[in-house]
């Protein structure tokens, strides 16, 4: 891949010397004088830009520019490269220069948004998951951060370690942003995964010779367990003898049950028909691991309260396809309160920095993602070993397996006792 080099002409430690470019295209090379002059001492040879030291200020405008002539360069190569032209260096030098004597860049390096807008673009066209993440989620969090601190996102302010544009990101999500629950601050996760999406896409520009690579390690992913529950089994028969008159709250809670008894995500028990069972097997293949693991199936034995549900319908299984998760999750709510799922559970939070203890009732905190916490805890606690719940919920490691179990200290105790 074609790339754009920075080099000093002269040596003299003491005096400045002019900051040269060269780019080599399809055995062409293209030499151009930036304008711009450095001391070799506030040079730094290996990564071709000034040295950000106290002494030197102007570093930053230095290298602002360079990153201004390297973008233009590139942006003039595609642009031949998109009609299948290749220049000579005389034609080159004409898109750079304007009319032959002074040096002048006709086009400036693009905005922050306008990458991120190409970006987005290619992320719509690749159709993947994580799009609202960045099209919307992302992109009002920048925006709201520039708003309250009035300064406008670069990606040259990125690159900031220390008092850069990321640690005023930060700030808003730990001290500004209200949260789900109408709170101020994210939670630690939240934030993590806003820094995912900022690295994925300034890996898009680094990866498209958009920008010079530069270390994103201030950029954290963070990352700490959530405190989730499992239903017991006899919260579960709770929730299978409860009366329901509604057909929909009906088939919100049948459709849970089957995704307690089989493990699956709401993506895969929210489309299960009558074509996936054969021989009292469920076999179907993951929508979320689909494009990994191609068409692997997963093959799981039908349960007695599986089949249960499944004669109800006479084994024409409803779907919820065309509805959303968070109305899944509500209408679950408030049908576990209804059953009687109301034990208190203590929560601890890492809220903007500190560690607090939250109680919550625990039907507030189920979901339909608790389904498959069940079914590895349950059948854990049954006594099934770690490697054979995973053939059944497909984790491809213990790691991520372990993760899902979520046992009660009281419950732990009682079941492990003989070991001590």
């Amino acid at each position: 891949m074609s790339s754009v080099k920075f080099y000093l002409k002269g040596k003299e430690p003491n005096q400045e010397s002019p900051i040269n470019l060269i780019f080599n295209y399809h055995g062409n090379r293209l030499k151009v004088t930036t304008g711009l002059f450095i001391k070799p001492k506030y040079w730094s040879k290996a990564n071709q830009r000034a040295r950000e030291l106290m002494e030197f200020a102007e570093s930053d405008t230095i290298n602002i520019r360079l990153e201004e002539w390297r973008s233009v360069v590139l942006d003039v190569y595609r642009r031949y490269s998109e009609i299948g032209e290749i220049p000579d260096t005389a034609s080159f030098k004409e898109a750079l220069y304007n009319n032959g004597d002074t040096i002048e860049i006709r086009k400036t390096s693009f905005t922050f948004w306008q990458y991120y807008d190409e970006f987005v673009g290619v992320k719509e066209k690749e159709r993947v998951k994580d799009l609202v993440g960045y099209k919307k989620t992302l992109r009002k969090h920048i925006k709201a951060t520039e708003k309250e601190y009035g300064r406008e996102l670069t990606i040259q302010a990125l690159k900031r370690k220390d008092g850069g544009f990321v640690d005023l990101f930060d700030d808003y999500m730990m001290n500004t942003a209200l949260n789900a629950s109408g709170e101020i601050g994210f939670s630690i996760n939240t934030i993590g995964k806003q820094h995912k999406c900022l690295k994925t896409f300034l890996n898009w520009l680094f990866d498209n010779d958009y920008y010079t690579r530069f270390s994103l390690k201030h950029l954290p992913t963070y990352m700490e367990d959530i405190e989730s529950v499992y239903i017991t089994e006899e919260e579960l028969e709770k929730l299978e003898r409860l009366e329901i008159n509604d057909y929909k709250e009906q088939v919100v809670r049948d459709l849970f049950l089957i995704g307690c008894e089989t493990g699956l995500r709401f993506s895969d028990y929210c489309r299960l028909h009558e074509g996936l069972i054969e021989n009292n097997q469920l076999m179907i293949s993951p929508t979320k691991t689909r494009k990994t693991t191609g068409s692997q199936k997963l093959i799981i034995p039908l349960s007695q309260r599986f089949k249960k549900v499944l004669n109800q319908y006479n084994y024409q299984l409803p779907t919820y396809a065309r509805y959303r998760v968070a109305e899944f999750n509500k209408v679950i709510r408030e049908l576990s309160k209804e059953a009687g799922i109301t034990s208190t559970k203590l929560l601890i939070k890492n809220n903007r920095g500190n560690v607090v203890e939250v109680k919550k009732p625990k039907y507030e905190m189920i979901s339909s993602h608790t389904c498959r916490r069940t079914f590895c805890t349950l059948k854990f606690l049954k006594g099934m070993p770690a490697i054979a719940i995973m053939k059944f919920s497909g984790h491809k490691t213990e790691r991520s397996f372990m993760k899902y179990l979520k046992l009660d200290m009281e419950v732990t105790a009682e079941k492990f006792k003989d070991y001590f």
